[in-house]
This record gives C-alpha cells, structure tokens and sequence, in this order.
C-alpha cells in the first residue's frame, strides 16, 4: 500500500540524513523531499523526550572566564557552538550523554 511506501521512503532518508553532515532542512533540498513532511516523520521516528534532557548549567561572564582556552567545543548541525570551559561541566555534559 501507498502509505507504507511513504513511511518506509521516510524512514529511509531519515536514516541517510542522520549518517549525513548536512542539518535536515539541507538534506531535504539536496533530496527533493518536502521538509514539513520529513519532520512529521522524523518526529515520529525519535519523539523529544522533555523530561532529563536538559542538565543545569551556570553562566559566567567572559571576565570570569579569565581569557582560557576552552576545555572543549560542541558544534552541532544547524551551527550553534558550545565551548565549555569548566571540567565539572564537561563530565556532567558527558554522563548525561552516557
């Protein structure tokens, strides 16, 4: 049937865009997939789970900061960074990835 075909070509790309360095919406232009469609189908795939995805984290000034070098640096799809300077943040980043 037509709708399985659909769910299954979905959950194809879904995985190729995955394995991908291109973010979701690039993917989709490359592919010549409608992008709305492909995030119904994505986010039925791997819903958000709201609850213990978000860790607490403590802001401090660049002036705090004394000028260091960063521990490390997270670069996601769409291009955000996230330099971390603290090692106690850096393992509780981690564990809770783990």
């Amino acid at each position: 049937d037509t709708l399985s075909k659909k769910k299954s070509n979905y959950s194809h790309h879904i995985g190729l865009c995955k394995k991908s360095e291109l973010s979701c919406k690039s993917y989709c232009k490359e592919h010549g997939l409608n992008y709305a469609r492909f995030l119904y189908h994505y986010r039925k795939a791997y819903p958000v789970h709201k609850q213990g995805r978000l860790i607490p984290v403590q802001v401090k000034l660049p002036t705090e900061l004394h000028l260091k070098h960063p521990l490390c640096k997270i670069e996601l799809r769409n291009g955000h960074r996230l330099f971390i300077h603290d090692r106690s943040v850096l393992s509780d980043i981690l564990s809770s990835l783990l």
